[in-house]
């Protein structure tokens, strides 16, 4: 297996152990919300804001909708240390 193989492979199984019902939570949107406030609120940090996008393939910041369900992770900072 080639470098790039393996890579794939290894960040295929993190995600697939980020995802996991034990690793993540819902929360519902309120009034208000962005990706951008939630992952300050949740992380700590706003850069997570994409990995909330991407979590619950949303195409644009101002979509969030009231009382819609997202799915979080519990540890965000989980998948910034396999990506480096």
């Amino acid at each position: 297996m080639n470098f790039r193989e393996e890579q794939l492979n290894t960040n295929f199984t993190i995600l697939q152990q980020l995802m996991t019902p034990d690793s993540t939570f819902t929360y519902i949107v309120q009034e208000g919300d962005y990706p951008e406030s939630l992952s300050k609120k949740f992380y700590g940090d706003t850069k997570y804001a994409y990995m909330i996008m991407l979590d619950n393939q949303i195409g644009d910041d101002k979509s969030l909708i009231t009382n819609d369900t997202l799915v979080l992770r519990h540890k965000a900072e989980t998948l910034d240390k396999s990506i480096k």
